[in-house]
């Protein structure tokens, strides 16, 4: 991954942002005028990328290969994920579970509801992650119970309120 110096995207000046030495943020945005999505990093520290080179975009294969294989948002994700984390994670769309166990059961079905619609979408168009794909589908079939036991809870409380 490195830098387009091609000169063609805009730039978008890093100077105000703070390096981190864990986590690394990236600024996702596309230009109808370039017709093409692309990355910066905005905070932390990747192989390869100088202090000076912040304001260029990064070339990644989603964003490179745009105008001949159109990537979804969570592709260019997905990508972001598997470069930046070490080791490369086998699911870039790992859940979090424990996260989902320390909310409230409203939030909860929210939550869930929200990630299986998300997991779904890129279950059935995927292009392919490879072994995140049955990864994912594991996920999934977890989300869903906690999803439907949320909702079960969530109802009984709305029952009771009656």
């Amino acid at each position: 991954m490195r830098p387009d110096s091609s000169g063609k995207p805009p730039a978008s000046p890093a100077g105000n942002d703070e390096d981190g030495m864990t986590e690394c943020t990236f600024l996702i945005g596309s230009y109808m005028r370039y017709q093409s999505p692309y990355v910066w990093l905005r905070s932390g520290t990747l192989q390869g990328i100088s202090s000076a080179d912040r304001d260029n975009p990064l070339k990644l294969t989603t964003t490179t290969e745009w105008p001949h294989h159109k990537a979804k948002a969570w592709q260019v994700i997905a990508e972001l994920v598997s470069v930046t984390a070490n080791p490369r994670p086998k699911n870039p769309f790992a859940i979090d579970f424990s996260q989902l166990e320390g909310l409230g059961a409203t939030r909860r079905m929210l939550v869930s509801g929200g990630l299986l619609a998300f997991l779904s979408e890129i279950s059935s168009v995927s292009a392919g992650l490879g072994p995140a794909d049955s990864l994912i589908l594991e996920d999934l079939k977890k989300l869903s119970e906690i999803h439907f036991e949320a909702l079960m809870i969530a109802a009984e409380a709305l029952q009771t309120i009656k």
